[in-house]
């Protein structure tokens, strides 16, 4: 339709009429038979040329069908094929994407997914791990703003990752379970917590999480084992009620270097999946004596009794200075102790500050709190003279660093001054204040980390009664040493930055990809993209050594290494041009964490189906959730309008047609002789 109306349009071919015949009829008695033709082509000249002078625009509509999107969301990953599933989920994709019905109705996008997502439409089963949440999620990402149902072929076992059976989809989810539902009999270790590292001749803690799939009454025995010789043993019995254990001990640690150990639940007679019995874990024993420091103005039982808990681990080395006689490089040790600190501490704080030193700080009657006040800008206090006895209150959602709970509600009451304290820096209290046994949210002891920094502020004194009510009720200081160790230990590891930092696991598979990734720091800490990492990497059996040279990917350098073997492998990260170097080691396992389930999760999977108003199918149950789609009226074709105006300035056939029309003319002039 013309938006400018016919009326200009008219107008200009009128006008061009006009000056056609002052150009070739008004006063010419004679006529020359070419006229006709030649006012014809001056005609579409003239009207041409002042169309585009006047520029009307024609306003275009158009309907468009709009089909709803249908995700086809397939599980990639190595479990699908480890248990003969792969040509029936090719199969289901390919009927989804060849049904006449479903292509009419929705326009068909298909993905598969296992670590990461992808679009695609043809699949291998190689992958190595599978993150169904975060498929899901990013799915609903991307089509955020408009319908698209969620079709899920998958066997719902996700290796990594958030529980995707909670997920809020916005978009409907319909899984469609692949593999086994048949409920086994099974065993399985679940998790394995453990600190990275430990000190020589020390017991470090081992947590193990183990769950039970049966209906009947099982016992079995868990196995520690290093070096083919079992460490440790412990029977264990459960029940279809009673199906989960935690079990917590304690290993040795005798000699230093990085140690491998394998966890191992013995199997069931009928139990068909036996790989999720076995789990490796390692640690790191550290045979560095650690030297800290306590400087103090005041003299108190209390710094003996950080004397004695200390040094009960001969790794560790407690030097004990007033504060007028330090004259030590704060950094020979691994951190310090601040006991009731005043403004004699003004150059230590400034020391701790400038270089992120990791600190204990204790306070209690003779702390000068005007002066920590202005300090530091962990926490504030509004202290008054008066005193006040406080009790202790242990934090079970404590999560900072493992601790125990020695029943601190017992323990005697600590002393401090009055006053109200605000914590300014993200923390988390191991202990809080209980005043006249009524809990407070006041800390008694919290711990802070942030950036390369990490602290703890006790606040309170006479803590040495605690130790000495410990040995009196159990015989031994052993207990409460303990806990303190697990302080120390915290303290004493820095977050700050290597010059060298590579990032790998101690346990890789292998069939997975093998990516290790290294940044390194100039003198002033700042990433330094232009040195050349070489990768060293022997094999401990051969003692082959193979180099691979680090490749810049964003602000990391990564190396990747392919089809290794199971075995021991020892590693070297170094640089040509200085000296900076990092030695580590890591095993690779001889089987898939894909394969530790033989059945398919069918609970998580109809959690999530229901969580998002879908619904769960079988495989031969697929003409159902056709009908499911083709019957709803959540997915229904929309048509959009649409109006496009064009202004005809932009026609290029109009410019072709005045410079051919010209062209023409003034040949037929010339070659007959006109003016």
């Amino acid at each position: 339709m013309l938006q400018n109306n016919f009326l200009s349009i008219f107008i200009v071919f009128l006008l061009a009429i006009v000056i056609v015949y002052f150009q070739y009829f008004y006063k010419r008695s004679s006529k020359n038979k070419y006229y006709y033709l030649l006012s014809f082509l001056r005609f579409l000249t003239i009207s041409s040329l002042l169309i585009l002078i006047t520029n009307p625009k024609i306003e275009q509509k158009s309907v468009k069908n709009i089909k709803p999107k249908l995700l086809i969301a397939v599980d990639n990953s190595s479990s699908i094929k480890h248990t003969k599933q792969d040509s029936l989920v090719k199969n289901l994709v390919k009927r989804m994407v060849s049904d006449k019905n479903i292509k009419n109705k929705f326009d068909i996008e298909t993905y598969s997914f296992a670590s990461q997502l992808e679009m695609q439409k043809s699949f291998d089963f190689n992958e190595d791990q599978t993150n169904i949440f975060n498929a899901i999620s990013e799915l609903n990402i991307l089509h955020e703003n408009i319908i698209a149902p969620i079709i899920l072929l998958s066997d719902g076992n996700q290796t990594y990752g958030n529980n995707y059976s909670f997920y809020k989809s916005k978009q409907q989810i319909f899984p469609v379970i692949i593999g086994d539902t048949t409920s086994y009999t099974d065993l399985k270790i679940e998790n394995i917590n453990v600190n990275s590292y430990t000190y020589l001749d020390q017991n470090f803690p081992v947590e193990v999480f183990i769950n039970y799939q049966g209906k009947s009454k099982v016992s079995s025995k868990l196995e520690i084992i290093e070096n083919n010789k079992v460490i440790f043993k412990q029977n264990l019995y459960f029940t279809p009620n009673d199906n989960s254990k935690y079990e917590i001990f304690k290993l040795p640690a005798q000699s230093k270097g990085k140690h491998h150990y394998k966890a191992k639940i013995s199997p069931l007679k009928n139990e068909k999946n036996r790989i999720n019995n076995i789990y490796d874990f390692s640690i790191e024993v550290l045979d560095e004596k650690s030297k800290i420091l306590l400087l103090y103005d005041v003299l108190h039982p209390d710094i003996g009794f950080w004397k004695k808990t200390i040094e009960s681990n001969k790794q560790r080395k407690l030097t004990i200075r007033h504060i007028t006689e330090y004259k030590d490089n704060i950094n020979d040790y691994q951190f310090v102790i601040l006991y009731q600190p005043n403004n004699k501490f003004k150059e230590v704080f400034s020391h701790i500050k400038d270089q992120d030193i990791n600190f204990l700080l204790q306070t209690g009657t003779n702390t000068d709190w005007i002066f920590l006040n202005q300090v530091q800008d962990f926490v504030q206090k509004d202290a008054l003279e008066a005193t006040q006895n406080i009790n202790a209150i242990f934090n079970t959602e404590f999560t900072t660093f493992q601790t125990n709970n020695l029943d601190f509600e017992k323990l005697p009451p600590l002393k401090n001054i009055f006053g109200e304290i605000r914590i300014k820096r993200p923390h988390q209290n191991l202990l809080y204040q209980s005043i006249n046994n009524i809990q407070t949210e006041s800390p008694l002891l919290t711990a802070f980390q942030l950036n390369n920094q990490k602290s703890i502020i006790l606040f309170a004194e006479n803590i040495y009664v605690w130790r000495a009510y410990s040995f009196s009720t159990n015989k031994t200081f052993k207990n409460f040493d303990n806990f303190t160790n697990n302080i120390f230990q915290f303290l004493q590891y820095s977050n700050k930055k290597n010059r060298l930092d590579v990032k790998y696991e101690p346990f890789y598979f292998a069939n997975e990809a093998l990516k290790i990734s290294s940044n390194y720091y100039d003198a002033n800490y700042i990433f330094d993209k232009n040195v050349n990492l070489e990768f060293e990497l022997i094999e401990k059996e051969s003692k082959k050594k193979t180099n691979i040279p680090f490749v810049l990917k964003g602000n990391a350098f990564e190396v990747k290494l392919e089809n290794l073997t199971s075995g021991a492998y020892d590693f070297r990260v170094f640089s040509n041009i200085n000296k900076q170097n990092f030695k580590g080691s890591f095993t690779v396992l001889d089987y898939s964490i894909e394969e530790q389930n033989v059945q398919s999760n069918h609970s998580d999977l109809n959690k999530l189906a229901k969580n998002s108003d879908g619904k769960l199918f079988l495989p031969f149950q697929l003409d159902k959730l056709f009908n499911n789609l083709m019957n709803s009226e959540d997915y229904m074709i929309v048509q959009q309008e649409s109006t496009r105006i064009k202004s005809l300035i932009n026609w290029k056939w109009l410019l072709a047609l005045i410079v051919l029309s010209l062209a023409i003319e003034w040949f037929i002039r010339k070659y007959n002789g006109l003016t």
